[in-house]
């Protein structure tokens, strides 16, 4: 086998694991980005998701002590989340997201709003 090929058989055994899926509750292990031709087609149709479909994901915690210390922090800057539990391969999780909002603009700016006071997020598409 030629270097090419070795270097070729080498890079598929590497998976290279999409944060997004962990943080929409998939397993991370079954998760890889098969190609970065269709992440950057998933992140375009992220970009220009239609009405209500954006969201602020702030976290997925193990520990229900932090998920309620980030309800009050939460409720302290005026910002209602949905806390859902979900199952992962690490074990149940709460997730916690802001929204839908009408228009990715106004989750950019809610967005901003939490990073002032110290929460961090990413936006997703439901």
């Amino acid at each position: 086998m030629d270097s090419h090929a070795a270097s070729k058989a080498e890079s598929k055994s590497h998976k290279a694991v999409d944060p997004a899926a962990i943080l929409n509750g998939q397993d991370s292990d079954a998760v890889a980005k098969p190609e970065r031709k269709k992440s950057q087609d998933k992140q375009d149709k992220a970009d220009a998701a239609p009405s209500g479909k954006s969201m602020i994901q702030l976290a997925a915690l193990s520990d229900p002590d932090k998920a309620d210390a980030l309800k009050s922090k939460l409720a302290g800057i005026g910002v209602s989340a949905r806390f859902s539990k979900v199952q992962t391969s690490k074990g149940e999780v709460t997730r916690v997201r802001v929204g839908p909002f009408a228009s990715r603009a106004e989750a950019e700016a809610t967005l901003q709003k939490l990073s002032r006071a110290g929460v961090s997020g990413i936006i997703v598409s439901k």
